[in-house]
């Protein structure tokens, strides 16, 4: 008796990322169990479903369906053949600008360097939510750009890093900072008397 639980073998998730396990099937009446390398994650309950975002690499996530309430001390169950968690791992990117502060004069020439702790990846600069360059060079002018991208008074500048794919998948994270223009409120006056 029991039900029978069918599970792929293996998930490629990044690090971090949200995953939603569905047991199956998910009448009423039945109950379920999540397990972690056999520790209990989520006690026996009529919830069919575990999300977690805190999953490891090589964890083995396992679903025991049990034929009655969680109340019912003598419903049968079956083990769910585990699921292997395979991490990819996830760039954690910087961001930088050579303006003191993030603060620039009108005109100025920024210039912006994304950095990585991973080797090889792909790096995707925006202003204002816009993509404006998309490459595996790590900095970015908005000056140098065709045409020219002049920056303005609390323009949020972010670089999405992206690890470069493997046969697993690729990763993806995002840095930002926000640019001030020091604008010259009252540029005064000039004016000249005879002598």
């Amino acid at each position: 008796g029991g039900v029978t639980v069918v599970a792929s073998n293996t998930i490629n998730i990044c690090v971090g990322e949200e995953v939603v396990f569905s047991a199956s099937p998910s009448n009423a009446g039945l109950s379920y169990a999540f397990t972690i390398n056999s520790i209990v994650v989520q006690a026996r309950s009529g919830l069919s479903t575990y999300t977690s975002s805190a999953l490891s690499n090589n964890e083995e996530v396992r679903v025991e369906v049990f034929n009655g309430l969680a109340t019912d001390t003598t419903a049968c169950s079956d083990l769910s053949e585990s699921i292997l968690i395979q991490t990819i791992p996830t760039p954690i990117p910087t961001l930088i600008s050579n303006a003191v502060a993030n603060t620039f004069c009108p005109g100025e020439d920024i210039t912006f360097t994304a950095g990585s702790n991973l080797a090889s990846n792909t790096f995707r600069f925006f202003i204002g939510g816009i993509s404006y360059q998309t490459s595996t060079t790590n900095i970015f002018r908005p000056s140098a750009l065709t045409p020219p991208v002049t920056l303005n008074d609390n323009d949020i500048i972010s670089v999405e890093v992206t690890s470069n794919p493997s046969l697993l998948g690729s990763c993806s994270a995002v840095a930002s900072l926000t640019m001030i223009e020091n604008a010259v409120a009252n540029p005064g006056l000039i004016t000249t008397s005879p002598t």
